[in-house]
């Protein structure tokens, strides 16, 4: 139990290490000595993390998150920082009406699936898709933990169709890797695992939601977003949800695809979420990569039904 309770103490550590670096800002001797001690608390627990078979970690806001013993970045987060670091929840969480259903698409350990809950409440409905195994589980373990029995986790790939595919997990035993970046590939590779493909308009059919209202679809798909889409487009012309769309990971011919299937249901970009701002976005500048998507990396878009 001793080496149990190291591990978790220096998560804990690790945490409180991050508030007092942002203390320390203004004498940096002490900032780099703060930051130092933080890195080996950061390597330790790295080391020893496998010791566990996944821990249920308290973040600021009260809520307990499971962190599986597969670690990877998002788990490695929530440990160091003490916090999911979901800089879009509350902007996201506020299309979650009381009463309505909310569905995190590529839920991973659930960063946006609790406050998404806790938006919509215990008379709502919420629905996680995540198609690696122990991510699923994982939010299933935060759910329970929580009290949030109004989650629904689906252990699937939302899709155009339902069939089995290949997973690439881009994730290697014991290495800390993002897990976030697993995508669905042609053809079986070394670490790829078989998971079972589902349009999301049937992943609806076959949950709890009900006649509830779905005020809001996340998809974070790393370029699958246009067959996730193309599996909604009866909810979306049924309920005309607010969508959070990750755009960067997608080709010019999925993009191109996507801007036409979301012209053809109404919907029109309102901005890109970034740290700071949500600068606007038009529909010119999404399909020409223009200012503000004209630097690498990704970046989510929010989508809004234009009303007549």
């Amino acid at each position: 139990m001793g080496r149990r309770r190291e591990i978790l103490e220096l998560a804990a550590m690790a945490a409180r290490l991050r508030e007092q670096a942002g203390a320390a800002r203004n004498a940096n001797w002490l900032y780099r000595l703060v930051g130092a001690a933080r890195a080996v608390a950061r390597r330790k627990l790295v080391a020893g993390w496998h010791r566990f078979e996944g821990a249920y970690v308290p973040l600021r806001d009260g809520t307990l998150h499971f962190v599986p013993r597969e670690l990877d970045l998002h788990g490695y987060t929530v440990l160091t920082k003490g916090d999911a670091d979901q800089v879009n929840a509350p902007i996201l969480a506020r299309f979650c009406a009381p009463g309505t259903a909310a569905v995190d698409v590529g839920a991973n350990i659930g960063e946006l699936t609790v406050p998404f809950a806790r938006a919509v409440g215990p008379e709502g409905a919420c629905l996680a898709v995540e198609p690696i195994p122990f991510l699923a589980e994982a939010l299933r373990r935060t759910a329970f933990a929580n009290g949030l029995d109004w989650i629904e986790v689906f252990q699937c790939a939302a899709s155009a169709g339902a069939a089995v595919a290949n997973l690439d997990l881009r994730y290697g035993e014991g290495a800390l890797i993002d897990s976030g970046g697993s995508r669905l590939v042609e053809s079986a590779v070394a670490g790829s695992v078989q998971v079972a493909t589902e349009p999301l308009d049937d992943i609806l059919a076959r949950s709890g939601v009900g006649a509830r209202k779905v005020s809001l679809i996340k998809i974070d798909v790393e370029g699958h977003e246009l067959p996730v889409l193309r599996g909604a487009e009866a909810t979306l012309r049924r309920h005309r949800p607010a969508l959070a769309i990750e755009f960067g990971n997608d080709s010019s011919e999925a993009r191109a695809g996507m801007a036409a299937l979301l012209q053809e249901h109404g919907y029109e970009p309102v901005g890109a979420l970034f740290r700071h701002a949500v600068l606007p976005v038009n529909w010119r500048a999404l399909m020409d990569r223009a200012y503000p998507l004209d630097e690498p990396g990704v970046v989510d878009i929010l989508f809004r039904v234009k009303r007549p």
